[in-house]
Parts: C-alpha cells; sequence; structure tokens
C-alpha cells in the first residue's frame, strides 16, 4: 500500500481569522417600537443611566437596550469605553423616541449632528462578561 505525505491544509504561517460582527436587528421596545420610559432598574446587569449637569452617562453589561434618557436637539458627542474584559468597543446604536435607528457607532468616539432632540436609547450588543459605559455630552 502506497502512503501519501500529510500536507498541512494551510501553507505555515497562514493565520484564518472570521469577524462577525452583529447589529440590533430591531429597534427597542421590539417590533412595535416603543420605547421604555421606566426608571433604571437597579436588577443586575440592567443599564443605568445618570445624568450629570447636561452629560448623560450609561453603564451596562453585555447585549443591552438602555432606559430612554432626554437629549437637546442639536449636536453631540458620544464616548464609548471599551469592555473591560476583552478591550473590545461594543457595537452600539442610537434610536430616537419613535424606535427609528440614527446610526450604528463602532468606534469608541463619534459626533452626532441634528439630532431632533427629545428622548432617545441606545442598544448595545457586547459580548455577556464585557462591561461598557457610554458618555453623551450635548454640544
Amino acid at each position: 500500500m502506497m502512503r501519501l505525505p500529510l500536507r498541512p491544509l494551510l501553507p505555515a504561517g497562514m493565520l484564518l481569522v472570521v469577524a462577525v460582527a452583529c447589529a440590533p436587528t430591531e429597534p427597542p421596545g421590539g417590533a412595535s417600537g416603543s420605547v421604555s420610559s421606566a426608571v433604571p432598574s437597579a436588577i443586575a446587569g440592567s443599564p443605568v443611566v445618570s445624568v450629570s449637569g447636561s452629560t448623560v452617562h450609561v453603564v451596562g453589561t453585555g447585549n443591552a437596550t438602555t432606559p430612554s434618557f432626554d437629549l437637546p436637539a442639536g449636536s453631540a458627542q458620544i464616548k464609548i469605553s471599551p469592555c473591560s474584559s476583552n478591550q473590545v468597543v461594543p457595537f452600539v446604536t442610537l434610536y430616537d423616541a419613535s424606535g427609528t435607528s440614527l446610526g450604528l457607532i463602532v468606534d469608541p468616539t463619534y459626533a452626532v449632528k441634528n439630532l431632533a432632540g427629545g428622548r432617545y436609547t441606545f442598544g448595545v450588543v457586547a459580548n455577556p462578561s464585557c462591561s461598557w459605559t457610554i458618555e453623551v455630552t450635548p454640544g
């Protein structure tokens, strides 16, 4: 019986990397698009929104839809911290009160322009061990 030499499937030094990016597929509140204006929950893992002056701070873990918060009309600067577990910035989508997506944010800093003002929420996509913070400063 003739034996064939075993050959590696990939040349030496070659790596195969597959990256998959996910974004929320429906607005907060489900298909109806209703946005909750509930007070932030104290349940572990639920995002918490706080306001200091005009700056909105949001803290959470893993995939989440944040409680709603107010922003004035105009522009805002958004800063997203990387996950403490792996230093990857979570994917964040900004929604208005009607559940309309205003943009997917994948960078640590992002400038939003032409906000109508009113109630907003974030949809966050992150690994379950990811602790993240979002800071929104109007102006």
